[in-house]
């Protein structure tokens, strides 16, 4: 046979494989890996469940006929580059569809056999997250057709059927709906996202704030850098509009999410986590490819900076964008504060919280612990730990990065940070590994630089979270380092900021111990006891023998951790 040939059917039966992997977690039917940080944010749109794969609007068409890209997630199409020699066969999005079809189906049988009790639960807690699914999952096709012919002048004398509703999609914190123009200037795959709380029976100014940050930041980034992102097209912060819910509608992106190049596919036909850490070389190189790629492009935004920290916005009159305003970051309270509202505030301000707009990386890094870790009388060894632990994580906070020193001739500036780069917002090309795009930027702002656009992704930072665990995550600590460094070099030879690169592992988790993580449940216990374990001279003593010590006010361990805690940190 062939060896070009078969070469060829291999990578295409490789990427069938994937994609029916792709399929199956949109409809909940794979195993979740851990390693890879599923643990989700309340405020990303992490997960992606399609509801309805569509059909063309031509009612007799055989449903096989169907394009395989219409069933794929929010905001992405399986394409080819023109340059690729390698075979794609139609029959991989025929299966694809139908994959769907079946797996929605054993999905929902599945579903049925819940218990009344966990419905209850989930019912409980949608709410109190304010996602009022209901309304907006049932808004019929038309409704979104007309919204389109609102936002585009040329689409106002299209009918219906110059239109394909291509899929839903009930992500985490919001229902996309994406929709092909099927003629004239606008022709293409448009996404509508519709905020969950965005009814009468939860919307507020505050999300409204949220929407209009977002589109602006993207709006920023689309028009000064390289970033790959979807391009906004239209918007509504209110319900007075056709569509009856805010939206945001942007271009559709073209890729697959980066985990189905990252990984290979075992046996069982999933992605194969448990020999992540032996790739072949040609699936190495394409994880070398992807890095680079997204460190290029996510290496772009150092064009953009701000004198503080918070969310970005613009007047409405500012259109060109040169203005940029910082406004205090705005999200929604966990879900325990919420259920400690009257169900009517969840319509209010009340079910919000504010961080400061603060000028600074000391101002913003010095948020208080908390009066559990206020300081304990030394009287017992268990007080003195205690103490121990609070002063070696005040000694973090004191050092750089986290607190720069002060230049009397140049003010700081802070930079963007994407709230959950990880796996399914980054979308690429299946068989380069090129990064085609970057989603979801709800939640972006700007931050101090070590957290900022020139940390590594979220799946590379997990090994100094508190879970972490080598017998569940995908990769060992050191080719996660491997992939930093890879990461940094490209990252570095843009701008120089490669130096926060390497370290941003750390960086992070000081970053959810302070504001929360998406991707954890940080412990400041376990934190401290990495830092200890990297100091040379505490490395051969017990970790709570350094602690005593620190917690009686020994001077010598105290000196010595000052000394050597920048060697640690800093850049």
């Amino acid at each position: 046979m062939d060896s070009t040939f078969d070469s060829g059917t291999t990578q295409t039966s490789k990427l069938f494989s994937k994609l029916a992997v792709l399929v199956q977690r949109c409809c909940g039917l794979t195993r979740r890996k851990r390693g890879a940080l599923d643990e989700k944010n309340e405020h990303s749109d992490t997960s992606s469940e399609i509801l309805e794969p569509q059909p063309t609007p031509d009612n007799n068409k055989d449903p096989k006929d169907v394009e395989g890209d219409n069933v794929l997630v929010a905001s992405l199409e399986i394409t080819q580059d023109s340059s690729d020699d390698s075979p794609v066969h139609s029959s991989v999005g025929e299966a694809v569809a139908s994959s769907v079809t079946s797996s929605a189906t054993s999905s929902n049988a599945s579903s049925d056999t819940s218990s009344e009790d966990e419905a209850d639960r989930e019912i409980c807690d949608e709410t109190l997250l304010r996602k009022d699914w209901e309304p907006l999952l049932a808004l019929p096709d038309s409704v979104f057709f007309k919204t389109i012919s609102h936002e585009f002048f040329a689409c106002r004398d299209l009918t219906e059927n110059d239109y394909r509703m291509v899929s839903k999609h009930k992500g985490g914190f919001n229902h996309v709906r994406i929709v092909e123009i099927l003629k004239g200037p606008n022709s293409g795959k448009w996404a509508i996202k519709v905020p969950s709380s965005g009814t009468s029976k939860f919307w507020c100014e505050k999300d409204a704030q949220l929407l209009r940050s977002e589109v602006d930041t993207m709006a920023h980034i689309s028009k000064y850098t390289r970033c790959r992102i979807p391009q906004v097209a239209g918007w509504s912060d209110s319900l007075d509009n056709t569509l009856g819910a805010p939206y945001i509608l942007m271009t559709a992106i073209e890729g697959v999410p980066a985990d189905l190049i990252f990984y290979d596919i075992d046996d069982e036909g999933e992605l194969d986590y448990e020999n992540a850490d032996c790739p072949s070389p040609a699936l190495q190189n394409i994880r070398l490819r992807f890095l680079e790629s997204l460190a290029n492009m996510m290496g772009s935004l150092w064009l953009l900076d701000y004198h503080q920290t918070g969310m970005v916005t613009f007047d409405r009159s500012d259109e060109l964008l040169e203005i940029p305003k910082i406004i205090p970051v705005i999200r929604q309270k966990y879900q325990a504060d919420l259920a400690e509202l009257d169900p009517e505030d969840l319509k209010t301000e009340k079910a919000f919280e504010e961080l400061p707009v603060v000028s600074t990386s000391k101002d913003f890094f010095g948020r208080e612990l908390g009066e559990d870790w206020d300081f304990l009388p030394p009287t017992t060894s268990s007080n003195r730990i205690h103490n121990g632990m609070r002063k070696v994580f005040d000694a973090v906070i004191g050092c750089a990065p986290f607190s720069p020193a002060e230049d009397p001739e140049r003010s700081e500036t802070f930079v963007l940070r994407h709230h959950d780069l990880d796996f399914q917002n980054i979308l690429c090309n299946p068989y380069t590994g090129e990064v085609t795009g970057i989603i979801d930027w709800q939640g972006v702002r700007a931050v101090p630089r070590c957290i900022g656009y020139p940390a590594a992704p979220a799946f590379l930072l997990c090994d100094w979270f508190s879970d972490y665990d080598i017998d569940v995550d995908a990769h060992m600590p050191w080719y996660l380092d491997f992939y930093r460094s890879a990461y940094a070099k490209v990252m570095n030879a843009q701008n120089g900021c490669g130096k926060y690169t390497m370290k941003s592992h750390i960086y992070a988790t000081v970053l959810g111990l302070l504001y929360g993580s998406n991707k954890c449940q940080p412990s400041v216990g376990d934190f401290v006891k990495k830092v200890v374990r990297e100091i040379s001279g505490f490395r051969h003593l017990d970790e709570k023998d350094v602690l005593d010590r620190l917690g009686s006010d020994d001077p010598v361990f105290q000196q010595y951790l000052e000394a050597e805690l920048p060697k640690v940190l800093s850049a």
